[in-house]
């Protein structure tokens, strides 16, 4: 029974998830798609002159190898990690709590909106849950089996945490804290500190690139500061997939409702939970001190509030709601109304997270403009504007419809997420690396083309024929012809 719930949840959130799998691709996953297209070394250096650490990266970039480099092949590795995820959380509330918490908190988790919203995803959030609820199991065994091999191997997980997202630092933080205060266990005493080292020294190659990056964002950072509604949408956003202020009328009655009912069944389920009362304030630790953390950096260093860099403490809200409902007493006929009511009140703000997930908007539209271009079997090059064109768009590049940026005009920002591209452009081939130095390179091998920008009438230095027009609601596409 058990078993046959942990599959029915896992084919409920692949139900879900890949609903989505065909959606347009947004800038973060381009650049992901762009910078496999190296070995591990060249990976290793050039996300270090980006904001991310590579292991990710490096699992992409083995997967690829595998099942290819389409969109599909790419983002199903996401989905993979997401089914790892949830099976490595069932085990984990299972050990915990016992065979029904397990169950519901294990279908809490895979109608989690962000699971769903952030399961088809080609970046590493998938990967950072899967590590973080690997480490969170091993740390419990170690801690009660003390036995040498559990701490190297949490060692190694907290490690490859931080290879992977730098704000997994915040869970290891809530573990921590967790032995220290909770279970009463001297972080400063061995083996605990001696795993912690452990995981530093295994850290050690990559901190000169976590320095350069440092340095690198110093001077600014596109990640708006925090407010007084940032803790709220935050909630708001990982139930209902809505900030506060998008709530109105019946969705801000039920959102309402809803954290009334989270706040009640907490409150019952610590009141009926003797035993395993430390496991639930874990849970509960896991879910606020991260995004607590991230608050007050933001507020002391700089802006890092970012809902899904909390990708975690975003699913395991969902896990203690369902491990709470789990411990629900019933033997009152008020306490059956009470479960009863609480389990409408979920299943709509489940449903009600969901459909929002599913009629979201794409995070870009630059793929309806390539496709109505190769609609067109013109069969022309593409030239894409600026670096937000050419990520969302060479993915979709074909040998008909190839795509191009050039260092001159596409990319000229500084950031560096142009890295790749100006490594890539002498290295690989020119269908590989969809990349010419200069406009006039690019020009003197296609006189004929298309230019994909966001502005209408926005034409690259030169003088051109203006062939004919293409437009969708949020790009246009320009034929033109080169006039030497």
């Amino acid at each position: 029974m058990p078993f046959g719930a942990l599959l029915a949840c896992i084919g409920i959130f692949l139900a879900l998830v890949l609903q989505s799998i065909n959606l347009p691709i947004w800038f973060d996953e381009g650049y992901t798609a762009y910078l496999v297209k190296g070995d591990f070394g060249e990976i290793w250096s050039l996300t270090a002159m980006d904001v991310h650490p590579p292991f990710y990266y490096f699992l992409l970039k083995i997967w690829s190898m595998i099942f290819g480099t389409s969109l599909v092949s790419l983002r199903m590795m996401s989905v993979f990690f997401g089914v790892v995820a949830i099976i490595l959380l069932f085990f984990l509330v299972k050990k915990w709590f016992g065979k029904k918490p397990a169950m519901v908190a294990t279908l809490a988790m895979a109608v989690s909106p962000f699971l769903v919203r952030y399961g088809m995803e080609m970046r590493m959030y998938m990967v950072i849950l899967t590590i973080v609820l690997a480490a969170t199991y091993v740390l419990t065994l170690a801690v009660e089996k003390n036995q040498k091999k559990w701490w190297v191997l949490y060692a190694i997980l907290v490690a490859l945490g931080m290879y992977t997202h730098y704000f997994t630092a915040l869970i290891w933080l809530t573990h921590i804290i967790y032995l220290q205060f909770v279970l009463k266990k001297p972080v400063y005493k061995k083996p605990i500190i001696f795993a912690y080292l452990g995981a530093v020294l295994l850290y050690i190659p990559w901190i000169p690139a976590l320095l350069g990056q440092m340095k690198s964002i110093s001077g600014g950072f596109w990640i708006p500061p925090v407010t007084a509604e940032t803790p709220v949408n935050f909630l708001t956003n990982i139930f209902f997939f809505k900030s506060a202020g998008e709530l109105a009328g019946w969705s801000l009655l039920l959102a309402i409702v809803f954290f009334a009912v989270y706040i009640l069944v907490e409150k019952k389920a610590f009141k009926a939970i003797k035993k395993e009362k430390s496991q639930l304030i874990f849970l509960l630790m896991l879910f606020v001190v991260p995004p607590l953390a991230m608050i007050l950096v933001s507020l002391i260093y700089k802006p890092m509030f970012v809902n899904r860099y909390l990708i975690p403490s975003s699913i395991i809200a969902w896990v203690l709601l369902g491990v709470s409902f789990a411990f629900l007493p019933l033997k009152k006929a008020c306490d059956k109304c009470v479960a009863i009511v609480s389990a409408i009140v979920i299943v709509a703000t489940s449903v009600v997270g969901n459909v929002n997930i599913l009629n979201r908007a794409p995070d870009s539209y630059v793929a309806e403009i390539v496709t109505k271009l190769q609609d067109t079997k013109l069969n022309l090059p593409i030239l894409a504007d600026d670096i937000w064109v050419f990520f969302a768009s060479a993915i979709y590049a074909d040998e008909k419809n190839p795509v191009y940026g050039t260092l001159e005009t596409t990319f000229t920002n500084g950031w560096g997420s142009e890295e790749p591209m100006k490594y890539f452009e002498d290295k690989l081939e020119r269908k590989d690396s969809q990349v010419y130095e200069t406009l006039e390179d690019f020009l003197n091998e296609n006189k004929e083309f298309w230019y994909v920008t966001e502005k209408e009438n926005r034409f690259p230095e030169g003088v051109y024929i203006v062939l004919e027009r293409e437009a969708t609601e949020h790009h246009f596409a320009y034929r033109l012809r080169c006039i030497e």
